[in-house]
């Protein structure tokens, strides 16, 4: 069975007319809603990773965190648009050698974490249509990056003490832990 054959005995590609008569949808129809059908299960809307409702929750009660990378991974994961907080954020200098290695701190606040986890779940994470605006590597960085921020943010279990560091991300291969 062709295809054609198949949608239109799936939508019932015959109508009837007001004096009885049996019409044939013209065969542009057909193929307009398969390839409706097909590209509804192919990638146009794709699942979030699992937990990302509670990190966005985590991630809204947070009062600093702190992201240390790049610059260039932090201009190629934030998300560009008039209505972006994000674009007040400036790095600064971590100090030592996260510093010599040309590497900057970005801290967020809870609900700039939030969009910015926002932004780099849909450019990680999203289907097709989704990551169409997120640059040749953005899918890329932005799933590295979010899978980086995950398990912090999935460590969270309360409020942190007044003692307690804020929840913090080093992307950088070349870093010893606790560097």
């Amino acid at each position: 069975m062709t295809m054609t054959a198949m949608v239109q005995r799936l939508t019932g590609a015959q109508w009837p007319t007001a004096d009885g008569r049996r019409l044939r949808r013209r065969k542009g129809t057909v193929l307009l809603a398969a390839a409706l059908i097909a590209v509804s299960g192919c990638g146009a809307d794709a699942d979030s990773p699992k937990g990302h409702d509670e990190r966005m929750d985590k991630a809204s009660g947070v009062s600093v965190f702190e992201l240390v990378i790049t610059s260039d991974l932090w201009e190629e994961t934030m998300p560009g648009g008039i209505n972006s907080d994000l674009g007040d954020v400036k790095g600064t200098s971590p100090g030592g050698k996260l510093a010599d290695r040309g590497l900057k701190e970005y801290r967020l606040s809870g609900a700039q974490l939030v969009e910015y986890l926002d932004n780099i779940e849909t450019c990680g994470y999203g289907g097709w249509m989704e990551t169409s605006g997120c640059g040749a590597n953005g899918t890329v960085l932005a799933k590295r990056v979010y899978d980086e921020i995950a398990p912090v943010l999935d460590e969270i279990s309360g409020p942190r003490g007044p003692d307690e560091p804020a929840p913090r991300v080093v992307i950088d291969d070349t870093t010893v832990e606790g560097a």
